[in-house]
């Protein structure tokens, strides 16, 4: 946490010449939208609610990792008066390069599932914080009210557009080959069958910050 707040502020300190002349409202930035209104969506025996963004022209939210700068969506709700960090999955990102700085996530339009676990029927409230940048950031912390029928089991195509892009712990599509060059620095050489000129690969983990750098189609070195 505290080197992602470094790196927020460094991204700020970036910004501080178009933050003194403007401020946008968040509602002029994006749309937030709980799905469903009155249900919950199903998949591979999970449940799931949907928390979907319609960024304006220009805006970018982000991924798990959001690269040298930003902040990744936090869901809680409250239970038993605490608030309780809810799973969000995180759909296939983007990568964008601005004034110097790499970040990844997403613009236009994404819906992050959120799994929701045990019967939870009823009206529920929840936080939701993200951040969300264009020329500045802005930083947000709302609350949304959703109510989950588990006797309605929705089916949307748009939803499951998004959650097919969130990556799996399945190996069958490609085979990995790596080498640690040094303590920092691991090479990572992909074989995949068929056309591999726009493979894309993004790191996350849990304990340090990844950087990748693409030395080749498909070759690729991890920091």
């Amino acid at each position: 946490m505290f080197l992602n707040l470094i790196k927020l502020l460094l991204f700020f300190i970036s910004y501080n010449t178009c933050v003194a002349l403007d401020f946008p409202n968040k509602k002029d930035s994006v749309e937030v939208e709980i799905l469903p209104s009155n249900g919950i969506f199903k998949v591979e025996e999970q449940l799931f609610i949907g928390i979907k963004f319609k960024l304006k022209n220009g805006w970018k939210t982000y991924w798990k990792n959001p690269g040298d700068a930003g902040e990744a969506l936090n869901v809680q709700w409250k239970k038993d008066s605490k608030k309780i960090n809810l799973p969000v999955y995180f759909p296939f990102p983007e990568k964008f390069f601005d004034k110097g700085i790499t970040t990844i996530g997403y613009d236009g339009e994404v819906i992050f599932p959120v799994r929701i676990y045990g019967h939870q029927d009823g009206i529920k409230q929840l936080t939701l914080n993200y951040l969300i940048c264009k020329d500045i950031c802005i930083p947000v912390s709302e609350e949304k009210k959703i109510n989950i029928n588990l006797n309605n089991l929705v089916e949307s195509d748009e939803f499951l557009k998004n959650y097919i892009t969130v990556p799996k712990g399945d190996n069958n599509h490609f085979k990995f080959n790596y080498s640690q060059k040094t303590e920092n620095k691991i090479i990572l050489d992909i074989n995949i069958a068929g056309n591999i000129e726009n493979l894309k690969i993004f790191g996350f983990s849990q304990e340090t910050d990844l950087k990748i750098n693409q030395n080749s189609n498909s070759s690729f070195e991890v920091l």
